[in-house]
Order: structure tokens, then sequence, then C-alpha cells
């Protein structure tokens, strides 16, 4: 039987592109790279996070907590994308002239999905599993068009119930974007997402040999780049 229910912030990081990448490398040292970058956003993650599980190129983790510090999430967020393109550089930095596995891992890159709302823990199989409608409806969040709307392929995707769980009344005045992604399903149809691109600042905190890390926080999307609002 399921524990009792309680309220918890969800949070999946995928790799994005692994699939493709995976058709032009080394199998064996692909999944030792992959290993590497997974291990990387466990690091970054946790705490605050606690890992859920590892789902093959994706890192399921959540946090107990009715309301959300949403600077303390954004930061945790940006904090893991930064800790990854550490990761991917240092790998491209140290691979061999001959390795397609290490050459192409710019290809790879991370995006997140984040929900929030009442779940349950239940043993399955020996394993504690985590249960309930915004499980699935989180995971359901990283099939979207976002990349094809906005342009973004690094990015975290923030369910409308976790917005408000921040206190974001108004997500575009934090910055954000927002973005209704109709999907097969009701469930995933009647989710309002506020989009926020984790990508170029935070690249540009990875430091290059002889740059200087910059300071600025991720930036936002631009207003003129908000897709239809809900």
């Amino acid at each position: 039987m399921p524990d009792r229910p309680e309220t918890a912030c969800l949070v999946v990081a995928d790799i994005s592109g692994y699939t493709s990448y995976l058709a032009g490398v080394e199998l064996d040292h692909a999944q030792d790279i992959l290993a590497d970058l997974i291990d990387s956003v466990v690091r970054a993650l946790r705490p605050p996070c606690r890992l859920a599980k590892l789902e093959g190129d994706a890192v399921f983790a959540y946090v107990a907590t009715d309301t959300i510090d949403g600077s303390a999430l954004q930061d945790t967020i940006e904090h893991c994308y930064i800790a990854f393109r550490r990761r991917l550089r240092d790998i491209g930095q140290a691979s061999q002239g001959d390795c397609n596995a290490c050459a192409l891992t710019p290809r790879l890159d991370l995006k997140f999905a984040v929900h929030h709302g009442p779940i349950a823990r239940q043993r399955m199989a020996g394993r504690e599993e985590l249960v309930g409608r915004v499980v699935i409806v989180v995971h359901r969040l990283l099939k979207n068009s976002v990349q094809e709307a906005l342009g973004l392929g690094a990015y975290a995707l923030y369910a409308e119930a976790c917005t408000r769980a921040m206190g974001q009344a108004d997500p575009a005045a934090a910055g954000a974007s927002r973005h209704l992604d109709g999907g097969p399903t009701t469930a995933l149809s009647a989710v309002t997402s506020a989009i926020a691109d984790a990508c170029t600042a935070a690249q540009s905190k990875v430091r290059k040999p002889g740059s200087r890390p910059a300071n600025a926080r991720p930036r936002s999307v631009p207003p003129s780049r908000t897709a239809s609002a809900p």
C-alpha cells in the first residue's frame, strides 16, 4: 500500500540528444560518458533534492515541501546545468583525436521539467517508487514543442502548479515566457508552463582556457519570443 500522500517538488533532468548521439559513437565508451554526466547531474541536484531514480539518460529527483523557494530552486537548476556543461567541456578537452564518443559530446544538452503536487511512496519489487498524477505529468512535460516553438535546446519547464508554489502569480513578470503544449491527453493539455532559458548565460559561466567567468544569472526568454499565453 502507498504511504500517506505528501506534497513535493519534482524535478526531471533529461540529457537531450543522447539517442542520436549513440548512432555515431562507440557504445561502450558512450555508456561510460553517460554514467559520468548522470553522476555530475545527481551531485549537483542534491541537496536539496533527493534522488527518486535514474531513468536511462534522465535523473528523477524530488524534495518534499508544501511551498517552494523560487530563488533557491532556480539556483539549484542553474548550478546543475553549469556542472553538466563543465563536465562536457572536461570530457571534450580530455578526448583522443580518434574517439567519436568524446568528440561528439557537444551534441548533448540538458533540459528540466519541474512540477509540484501530491505524491505517495510505494514499495514495488523491493524499491521505493513515487506515485501520483504529478509524477506522470512531470515526465510528460518533457515531450513538448519548446524547441520548435521557441528555439531553445536547454531550458527549464515549470508547470503552473510549481510557479504558484514559488509565489509567482505572473511568471512573465519574473522574466519567463509562457507556453501551452497541447498533448494527446487532457492531463497534459491542461498544464500551463513557464519557460526559462537555462542555456546561454550558464554556458558563459563555464570557463574556457584564458577566459574570465561570467556572473550573470541564466537569461530569460525575451518577451518577443513568448508563445501564445494559455
